[in-house]
This record gives C-alpha cells, sequence and structure tokens, in this order.
C-alpha cells in the first residue's frame, strides 16, 4: 500500500496513466489510468430557501456534475444525498436545522472530503410557519 500525492493538472489533462517507482530509476509498467476532473461549479440553487423543518426541494445549477460519483449536498455542515439529473443540474433535500438563518449551500463527491467541493452559494432557513386558527 502506498499513498501518493496527485501533482496540479496544469497540463489540463482528462486522464493520465499512474506508475510507481521505490527508486526513481525502476518504474511499474502496470499503466493504470488516473483521471482528472474539476469540482462542480455552482451557479444558483432554487428555491433558494425553504423552512427549517427541512424536506425541500431544491435544484442546483452549474456544470462539472459527474454521473458515475455519488453527489452529496452540503447545507452548512449537514450532508444529504443529491440526486444527478443532468451534467448542469443536481436535486437535492434540505436537512433539519435548528435555527433559521442563511448557510452556505455546496456540493461534493462521498469519499472525497472536500477535495472536490464546490464553491458555496447561500440558502436561507425560515422558521417553519406554526398555523394557530383560521
Amino acid at each position: 500500500r502506498a499513498q501518493c500525492e496527485v501533482p496540479a493538472n496544469i497540463a489540463h489533462l482528462e486522464m493520465t496513466y499512474l506508475d510507481v517507482s521505490l527508486n526513481n530509476v525502476d518504474w511499474t509498467d502496470d499503466n493504470v489510468p488516473y483521471f482528472y476532473y474539476k469540482p462542480p461549479r455552482l451557479s444558483d440553487v432554487q428555491p433558494r430557501e425553504g423552512p427549517t423543518r427541512g424536506g425541500t426541494h431544491v435544484i442546483v445549477y452549474g456544470s462539472e456534475f459527474k454521473f458515475d460519483k455519488k453527489i452529496l449536498c452540503v447545507f452548512g455542515n449537514k450532508k444529504t444525498r443529491g440526486r444527478f439529473i443532468s451534467f448542469s443540474e443536481v436535486e437535492c433535500l434540505s436537512p433539519a436545522v435548528p435555527l433559521p438563518g442563511i448557510v452556505p449551500l455546496s456540493t461534493t463527491y462521498e469519499g472525497e472530503g472536500d477535495k472536490f467541493k464546490s464553491e458555496a452559494v447561500d440558502y436561507l432557513y425560515y422558521e417553519t410557519p406554526v398555523l394557530d386558527s383560521i
């Protein structure tokens, strides 16, 4: 088992091959493919707000969403499973939160940590209305 740090993709490659050396002279010839991909870029969300009880279906608009990755939506520090709609749309279900307020909404991929976390857009939680009488 080895752990390697991936170099920055300054050549804008989509794929390269991974070989390993213990002495920087003799290299493996396995040619294991390694795929570079960009984190998603968010441009908008609809709706931009929902109640603190959660359960709002939110469509996240952007680019670079990957259909073969398990997408997570991150509302503040709470993660929910995202549903891939297209390379430019993901559906999220807002989680419940204890207090109203603005939280950053971003996306990432399961198991990738913050490595492929998108930039955030604001999402407003408002107090869940309570109907006392009509």
